[in-house]
């Protein structure tokens, strides 16, 4: 078993810059039983102080992921990640206009996004760690532009080289929008496609 513990500090003040403070801490553990059964899980803070205005950023993710050889040769890896996020601002300008008088200009907003999302993948090992492979994935958001995303692949992973993977597959993917600001449909749609990658590793 393993635990790491990162914690990260940052500023960015200036022109061409987004005015921000940031502090991040994250925790992550694995728990390794062996060839066949691995556990994997982290979760995250992360809040975000907007400088020059009120308000910023707050977010809280989570990780989870086992990784299993439940038959045989066969591989499988099921994944979930939560994050929930709240945001705010605040923010007052003032310009002088050519009369002498002052004008004040004050925005003020909140808002948040929460996601949840899942991956279950399958592989099975064919010839010479050439890998066919099954894999589905779903993720639902709420808040701004709220919607679901399934995508389903399915194909063939060919090793060329050490270095060098060749991916053939299908894949199928719907969008479903949640949003009740915009026209019922305007942003759903399901496609179909016949991917072929090729991929370098370094």
């Amino acid at each position: 078993m393993s635990l790491d513990l990162t914690w990260n500090k940052s500023s960015s003040i200036g022109d061409y810059l987004y005015n921000s403070k940031r502090n991040d801490i994250a925790l992550n553990a694995t728990y390794n039983l062996g060839e066949r059964l691995s556990f994997n899980t982290s979760y995250a803070v992360q809040k975000v102080t907007y400088v020059g205005s009120t308000g910023g950023t707050s977010s809280n993710m989570m990780f989870f992921n086992i990784h299993s050889k439940p038959i045989g040769k066969l591989t499988s890896n099921l994944s979930f990640q939560t994050m929930k996020t709240t945001s705010s601002i605040a923010s007052t300008s003032t310009d002088t206009t050519g009369t002498g008088t002052t004008v004040g200009t004050t925005y003020s907003g909140t808002g948040g996004t929460n996601l949840n999302a899942y991956m279950f993948r399958l592989e099975y090992p064919v010839w010479r760690n050439n890998n066919l492979f099954f894999q589905t994935d779903n993720a639902t958001n709420s808040g701004f532009l709220a919607s679901t995303q399934r995508t389903m692949t399915m194909g063939i992973d060919f090793d060329l080289l050490r270095n060098t993977r060749f991916t053939l597959g299908w894949r199928s993917q719907q969008s479903t929008s949640h949003d009740t600001t915009s026209t019922s449909g305007d942003y759903n749609y399901s496609v179909s496609s016949l991917d072929a990658d090729l991929n370098w590793h370094f």
